[in-house]
């Protein structure tokens, strides 16, 4: 039955009960206007006052039934009051006890303080929980009383304020504590799994005292909104609700940041490989979905991508799944729709990260709405770094939201930057109009809403100012302008996309005291208006920044700075070594010392390394690679080329292993060509037994065949044959032992025992007689194929 059909039905049971009532007086009135005698007359009066009784009594009855069900629904609200208390209380016990003091000593200084907060939390906790039971306890003879009790205990809410301002560090550090102490975290794990934490992790529990006292307030909302204002706790309950609802508000603001938060930190623990530390203070959780990202030099490829977007930020990872998220389609043909819908619904517990994009002065670039391949799309750019993202989608609407939501998060940015420029103070008066002066910088015609109608005006954007008119616009004189002009200061509007059922391609300008709607034909136009007006209100940012001149080009030691703080370039793009010190001007990274050497010496000038102290004397022209392009863009594309044999080096591995990767990743040679001895070279072969000892005053050697064959020292250890370049090796004596040879590797240092001293000086001269035959016919190779 629908509530429209109940509601009926009770109105219908109401008035047969009504009529049922009232019947028996009219009854009894009409007999008694229609009496004749005494006699009548007082039978119709005692009918009266009997009928009159059943109302009188049916009356209170109901009343009685009302007040019961009001009071039987307020004792089950102070109930669930007492009842998730006592659950609150065990969750702060546990907290405390099974994940806190077991590590206490672990945690750092600053940690401890901030989680002293929460024994005090406890303890109230406590007190109140005491007073509930009791008073529960003692329902009926306290006269249903519970307000004087919330009275005592507001007064200790502000300690709740102060754990709400210092959640924000305890989450920072309780993180730090996880990455840093391998110990505390094992601990936090462990615990988790814990009956009585029932599967909360640390951050679950940590939350707990924002989410409580919201929930103090809903509860004695209900609890008010159930007591008759002429109850005795009335008055109490609406003081302890107001003093609770005033700290509430302040604990609901960073209830809703601490959320995001944990948020944002989730998604840092299933996102690997980003290069940007995303628990930010200032950064925000917005949305996440997936879509497809389309290569400009792979047009008819599409890589299914989990997106992440945050206030300032913008995520692209490829998703960790047995299923593929890449679609191929032929040209001319439509790519496979049920697939990519496939991918799209396919979701995966962690991620790879791919690119990102900050959004500060970015824009949207809406390419044509016509279906191409099956698919819509448009491109994000950002002219700061000259990085573009196309990202593709099935339907119209899912690239419509995300178009909106980038767009918003793009214009809060704006507002931002608008915010911390320009004061009332700084403000200055809009100058007045010159219709003969040059053209304006951008001109078109759209629609403005007008009255409840639409009508089409000639808008113009010039630097200071946007206006539209109805006639003219189309020349540089306005000879036939109207006289009614609607002028806007570019420093005081912001403009976004707005949803506007009847016009698709509608932005608003919103002003300090009015908003203005604009539509126009088409998304790319409407796109293209709103990137020219905050084009022209970032360069008022700089202008007004620079003391009202013309802001100068960037220099290159300008643009070097922002480059190497941008996260992709702050660490070496071949080892990941924080010392960088140049950058390779072809292929667009940053190096440390050793790779840039490396680098140097690659043939045919591949890389030109140059200094950052030089770099920065460099003309702006010969910049432009390094600001189209980063280290993460180019190992994405390079690294997955190579052979799953070669690995990315570390810091501190050695300048063999970091040349040896290089080398393989930029399509050079990996290692010096194998070279044979001639016949009139093979004098110089060599072998003998030999004792091999692990270090020089070992006691215990080792019998070994020790063999000099092409170019190679050979012994056989354990029934395996080992073999070292001789071009690789330095051959030495011991020092305190004439019969025994020393030979260093890059990885080892090798000791051989001989029977005399000749010996040891035939193998000397043989091994530097082969190194130097080696590396002249090597030398004499290269040169012959660079010719």
């Amino acid at each position: 039955m629908t509530p429209p059909q109940q509601h009926r039905r009770r109105h219908k049971h109401r008035s047969s009960r009504r009529r049922q009532l009232t019947e028996p007086v009219g009854q009894a009135q009409a007999l008694l206007r229609c009496a004749a005698t005494r006699a009548e007359f007082t039978d119709a009066a005692a009918k009266i006052v009997i009928a009159q009784a059943v109302a009188r009594g049916w009356v209170v009855r109901h009343r009685i039934a009302k007040q019961r069900l009001r009071i039987q629904a307020r004792n089950d609200v102070a109930r669930e009051l007492l009842s998730t208390e006592q659950t609150y209380r065990e969750m702060l016990g546990a907290l405390t006890k099974l994940f806190l003091e077991p590590v206490a000593q672990r945690m750092p200084e600053e940690l401890r303080r901030v989680f002293a907060d929460l024994s005090i939390i406890a303890s109230y906790s406590t007190f109140l929980l005491t007073k509930l039971e009791t008073r529960m306890q003692n329902w009926e003879q306290q006269r249903h009383k519970i307000g004087d009790i919330f009275i005592k205990f507001c007064s200790f809410l502000k300690i709740y304020s102060t754990y709400v301002s210092n959640y924000e560090k305890t989450f920072r550090l309780t993180n730090q504590c996880i990455e840093h102490d391998p110990e505390i975290a094992r601990h936090w794990e462990e615990t988790r799994q814990n009956p009585q934490c029932k599967g909360l992790d640390i951050h679950s529990f940590l939350i707990l005292p924002i989410q409580r006292l919201p929930r103090y307030v809903l509860l004695l909302t209900d609890l008010l909104r159930r007591t008759p204002e002429d109850h005795e706790d009335f008055s109490d309950l609406s003081k302890a609700l107001h003093e609770t609802r005033s700290v509430a508000e302040f604990v609901n603001q960073k209830k809703r940041e601490a959320e995001n938060m944990t948020e944002v930190y989730n998604i840092q623990q299933v996102l690997s490989g980003t290069p940007e530390d995303l628990t930010a203070p200032h950064r925000r959780f917005v949305k996440r979905g997936m879509l497809f990202e389309r290569l400009e030099d792979k047009p008819l490829v599409f890589y299914g991508r989990a997106v992440f977007l945050f206030n300032d930020l913008l995520i692209l990872s490829a998703p960790k799944s047995e299923i593929t998220s890449t679609i191929k389609c032929k040209k001319g043909k439509k790519p496979d729709t049920d697939a990519m819908n496939e991918v799209l619904v396919n979701e995966s517990k962690s991620y790879r990260f791919t690119s990102m994009l900050f959004l500060r002065n970015s824009y949207i670039v809406d390419n044509t709405d016509n279906e191409e391949n099956g698919v819509y799309y448009f491109t994000l750019k950002s002219p700061s770094t000259g990085r573009s993202l196309q990202l593709c989608f099935v339907t119209g609407e899912d690239k419509f939201n995300w178009m909106c939501e980038l767009d918003e998060c793009i214009q809060t940015l704006t507002d931002q930057d608008r915010s911390r420029i320009f004061t009332k103070q700084e403000r200055r008066e809009v100058p007045q109009l010159k219709f003969d002066a040059t053209p304006p910088d951008f001109v078109g015609k759209l629609d403005v809403q007008s009255s409840q109608s639409w009508k089409q005006r000639s808008v113009c954007l010039t630097p200071l100012c946007i206006f539209w008119f109805l006639k003219g616009g189309g020349n540089s004189t306005y000879d036939s302008i109207s006289s009614k002009v609607t002028v806007l200061d570019l420093r005081e509007i912001s403009a976004h996309v707005v949803r506007v059922s009847q016009r698709p391609n509608t932005f608003q300008l919103t002003t300090s005291g009015r908003i203005f709607f604009l539509a126009a034909t088409d998304g790319p136009l409407m796109f293209e208006w709103i990137f020219r007006i905050r084009s022209a209100v970032w360069k008022l940012f700089l202008k007004e920044e620079a003391g009202g001149k013309e802001p100068p080009p960037p220099t290159a030691e300008e643009i070097v700075a922002s480059l190497t703080k941008q996260p992709t370039n702050s660490v070496c793009a071949e080892c990941s070594s924080p010392d960088i010190n140049s950058a390779s001007l072809n292929l667009g990274v940053f190096l440390c010392a050793q790779c840039a050497a490396i680098h140097r010496g690659l043939p045919g000038e591949r890389s030109k390394v140059m200094a950052l102290g030089a770099l920065v004397e460099a003309p702006v022209t010969a910049l432009q690679t390094l600001m189209n392009s980063d280290n993460h863009k180019v190992n994405s594309e390079l690294e997955a080329k190579l052979p799953e044999s070669i690995k990315k080096p570390c810091p501190p591995d050695s300048l063999q292993v970091k040349r040896r990767y290089i080398q393989a990743k930029y399509g050079c040679p990996t290692g010096r060509k194998k070279y044979r001895l001639t016949p009139d070279e093979r004098g110089v072969y060599k072998e003998a037994d030999v004792l091999w000892r692990k270090t020089a005053r070992s006691t215990h050697p080792r019998r070994i065949h020790l063999a000099l064959y092409k170019g190679h020292l050979t012994y056989k250890k354990r029934n395996k044959v080992k073999s070292i370049d001789v071009t690789l090796c330095t051959p030495q004596r011991v020092d305190g032992s004439r019969t025994q040879l020393e030979v260093v590797t890059p990885t080892r240092v090798l000791y051989f025992s001989f029977t005399d001293v000749a010996e040891v000086e035939e193998w000397l001269k043989a091994i530097n007689f082969v190194k130097k035959v080696v590396r002249i016919a090597t030398a004499a190779a290269d040169a012959k194929k660079h010719v």
